[in-house]
């Protein structure tokens, strides 16, 4: 199996490090966490100063502006905002209209925790966040006033007098993506795409079991699949993160036709989950985080398996979201072995 690395603009890639440590510098602290393969949609900062804000793009009203900090990414391109007067915020302009777009940024502060508003303006309740010493990514809907605030000290909650900022993001999504640094003017992302998954030498249509360790990006109403396929939607085994919200569920197509499926409410699709799908004649069942949620003795297995995609079975319903682990059994597992399995 191969991943795209598709992140030219900022040489990453495409491993998400949330859960790791760092040391002084930004580097990631050997065996502080596991990685996952980050699968996101294509997605454009609208921001066209992401890191700069001393460029007059940004609008500073009663702020000094300090730089050389050291940023997430290791530079030392992080702000110091400082409040000196009772107007004090830093914002830019019109960006576009507030309909389906989400805002982030990073922010920590000198010393100490205390409350500011980020990403909107402080009549926006959801905009005051705490703020600590550790470099955190904060993120909300745009709100109908149609201005990015990376930094706004007034309203009655905010308590800080100085902030760290660096990398102010914007989106046409329902959720933020990983970060996407610009410089001077908008900058796209592609969406990551998974390639030459599998064979009819590694996957077995008789039996099998398809298993993934995942978590999606977002409970955004959307259907999102991981799959082994003849290449079409006509023969697949697939797992499903399910447009109904908390339900994960798993379906089987032999020559065009659905012979067993299910949704099983209940589940957190933001939280990483351990899922398999045995599949085998009369004899298939879902299992996740350790239970057996669904069982069905009665159906055909697909003809022609040969793909792995992180799609329905052909280029539909991406799954975008964070993979720990994925694998193909050329037989069909025992309750047991499954349990184990997907045990948390």
């Amino acid at each position: 199996i191969s991943v795209i690395e598709i992140t030219d603009d900022t040489n990453l890639p495409r491993i998400n490090y949330e859960g790791f440590s760092f040391d002084g510098s930004g580097n990631i602290v050997p065996n502080s966490g596991c990685g996952s393969w980050l699968f996101e949609p294509q997605s454009t900062n609208l921001i066209t100063q992401s890191e700069l804000f001393s460029d007059g793009y940004w609008n500073d009203i009663d702020v000094s502006l300090e730089s050389g900090y050291l940023a997430p990414d290791g530079t030392n391109s992080a702000y110091k905002v400082t409040s000196t007067g009772t107007q004090s915020h830093l914002y830019t302009g019109a960006v576009g209209g507030a309909i389906g777009k989400h805002k982030s940024i990073y922010a920590r502060t000198l010393s100490g925790t205390g409350t500011v508003n980020l990403c909107n303006h402080n009549s926006d309740t959801n905009a005051l966040f705490t703020i600590t010493e550790q470099w955190q990514r904060f993120d909300i809907s745009h709100s109908s006033i149609d201005l990015f605030y990376a930094v706004d000290f007034r309203g009655a909650g905010a308590t800080l007098s100085e902030v760290i900022i660096w990398g102010a993001q914007l989106e046409q999504q329902s959720y933020a993506t990983s970060y996407i640094p610009t410089s001077g003017s908008t900058v796209t992302r592609n969406q990551d795409v998974c390639t030459n998954g599998g064979s009819l030498a590694t996957i077995n249509s008789t039996e099998g079991v398809l298993y993934a360790e995942i978590a999606a990006l977002a409970n955004d109403l959307t259907d999102r699949d991981i799959s082994i396929s003849d290449g079409t939607n006509n023969n697949v085994v697939r797992i499903r993160l399910s447009r109904f919200s908390n339900n994960i569920g798993y379906a089987v197509l032999s020559n065009g036709i659905t012979t067993v499926g299910a949704l099983v409410s209940g589940q957190t699709q933001t939280n990483t989950n351990k899922i398999a799908v045995k599949y085998k004649q009369d004899d298939f069942a879902l299992w996740i985080n350790g239970v057996e949620v669904a069982t069905d003795t009665s159906g055909s297995t697909p003809i022609g398996l040969s793909s792995l995609q992180f799609t329905s079975g052909n280029v539909a319903l991406p799954l975008f979201g964070k993979t720990k682990a994925l694998a193909v059994w050329k037989e069909a597992l025992s309750d047991s072995e499954l349990q184990s399995l997907t045990t948390i």
